[in-house]
């Protein structure tokens, strides 16, 4: 969110000031940069975000496959998995 808050209004800026010099026919190469460099750090910023979010989604299904919890990691009682908490292996 704090990206976007940063990247939209540097894109708009880069668009006021390109649209500003281009009315009065002057070259808006340095405004077309920023806004280029706006989206380019809105790109950068998704890509980012997108990998967290894989990482996450990798490492919170994880412990739903681990072989020696069974059907208990999938139970929504957390009474059943009170035995990880003390220490033990076994499943009651």
């Amino acid at each position: 969110m704090l990206c976007d808050l940063i990247s939209a209004p540097l894109q708009a800026a880069g668009g006021c000031y390109g649209s500003a010099k281009s009315h009065i026919y002057e070259d808006a190469g340095a405004e077309t940069n920023i806004i280029i460099g706006g989206l380019a750090f809105q790109v950068l910023s998704l890509f980012i975000f997108m990998i967290l979010c894989a990482c996450f989604a990798l490492l919170s299904h994880k412990p739903y496959r681990s072989p020696s919890l069974g059907q208990a990691a999938l139970d929504k009682n957390p009474s059943s998995l009170r035995c990880l908490r003390d220490g033990s292996s076994k499943v009651s």
